[in-house]
């Protein structure tokens, strides 16, 4: 069937922290949010169905967790990125921040480094810090707008307490996708060090240029060294039914991390996360392909915009994931006080480039996930901010 992605889901009112922060938290009134990362679309009429379904049985105990649910997550994930996963090797899990978490537990011990590129997604670093790890930050290599590893940099900065490589593929916030090429060097890079992967591929299902490849599969010691962690909750906007999934080939760490997931208690998942996930994996698939084709245009949308209306935002056109990096350091306004600038005077909330890494100030992430007529909007306050700053 068709979908109609230019329709506008009210999610006000809903406490959608997208826009309970916007609505309920800030004495500003029109504040366009283009932030965190969840989009305003209404999910596909199958998952809709399923949870109705579900709900006609008005009892919802304990619920077994089935074959089924694997065995769908594999046929996705094998079929359109030929990961080559094994259902009996695959987990459940309520989040990919929580299998991250316990990945790290399981293959470190406290005090040692765990390697971040950067900008990074924030909680790579909080749960590096909170399971009493020290973080190692390296600034990727970042030329008109596009970033790459700086395996260079990572050279000088490793040392034999260096035991995890933070891998995000596709890259937020950058928005890269990273080729084979790139994903061969890094896996021969762990393997001199010995380090053990975790390969943070939730926006998998968001890529536009190029192809992408799972790190599991690029060697055999990417295969025998990898926590693949994915999920449908940003594919399908299910962020709120908390469920995701985690792929590992080498059978001695998956029963390690299925104990440790077990024993901390993320493999438990509630019964219309279950459901949403079926529907989605086996019966949303034109939905997906629907949505990327809209939020391709939207980013090709929003990159003309860049380039024609406000060239003074540095920005390179993202390979993947729904975000868009801007560089507004030349914009005329206080680095420190962009973010706070762009919700007071300009009445949009974007992500503040801080969130990424303390060397991001000035930077800005943008969330192209929303129906067309409110990306214009944002845009346009966006622009009439920066322009009254180059008076």
């Amino acid at each position: 069937m068709k979908y109609n992605f230019d329709q506008v889901t009210d999610r006000s009112h809903t406490d959608a922290t997208k826009w309970y922060v916007v609505q309920e938290t800030l004495d500003i009134p029109d504040v366009t949010p283009l932030w965190i990362a969840d989009m305003d679309f209404a999910v596909s009429d199958p998952i809709q169905a399923a949870l109705k379904k579900r709900m006609e049985c008005p009892a919802y105990g304990y619920t077994e967790r089935g074959p089924i649910y694997t065995q769908v997550m594999a046929d996705w994930f094998n079929r359109r990125y030929q990961y080559g996963a094994d259902p009996e090797m695959m987990m459940m899990s309520t989040g990919v921040m929580y299998s991250v978490s316990a990945a790290i537990r399981l293959f470190s011990q406290e005090g040692d480094k765990i390697l971040i590129p950067t900008p990074a997604y924030e909680p790579f670093v909080d749960k590096t810090l909170s399971n009493r790890r020290v973080p190692t930050l390296c600034p990727m290599h970042e030329e008109d707008g596009y970033y790459t590893l700086d395996f260079e940099d990572m050279e000088k900065k490793i040392d034999e307490q260096t035991k995890i490589f933070i891998l995000c593929n596709p890259q937020n916030p950058t928005g890269r996708v990273y080729t084979k090429t790139e994903l061969e060097q890094i896996a021969a890079f762990c393997e001199k060090h010995q380090l053990k992967i975790i390969a943070d591929e939730i926006h998998a299902d968001f890529v536009f240029d190029g192809q992408f490849t799972p790190i599991i599969n690029i060697n055999d010691y990417t295969r025998q060294n990898t926590i693949a962690c994915v999920s449908c909750t940003k594919s399908f906007n299910l962020a709120g039914l908390k469920i995701s999934g985690v792929i590992i080939k080498n059978p001695e760490l998956f029963q390690a991390f299925k104990a440790e997931a077990v024993n901390v208690g993320i493999a438990s998942i509630n019964i219309f996360a279950l459901e949403a996930m079926k529907a989605a994996y086996q019966f949303s698939e034109d939905w997906m392909d629907q949505l990327l084709e809209y939020i391709k245009a939207n980013r090709d949308y929003a990159d003309e915009f860049f380039r024609t209306r406000l060239p003074m935002i540095k920005t390179r056109k993202p390979e993947g994931t729904y975000f868009f990096w801007l560089d507004m350091r030349n914009c005329g306004i206080e680095w420190e006080k962009l973010n706070q600038t762009c919700i007071e005077e300009g009445h949009v909330y974007l992500s503040e480039g801080k969130f990424f890494g303390e060397d991001y100030l000035g930077f800005e992430r943008l969330n192209l996930a929303s129906p067309r007529t409110q990306l214009q909007t944002g845009l346009e306050k966006l622009e009439k901010m920066v322009l009254a700053h180059q008076k």
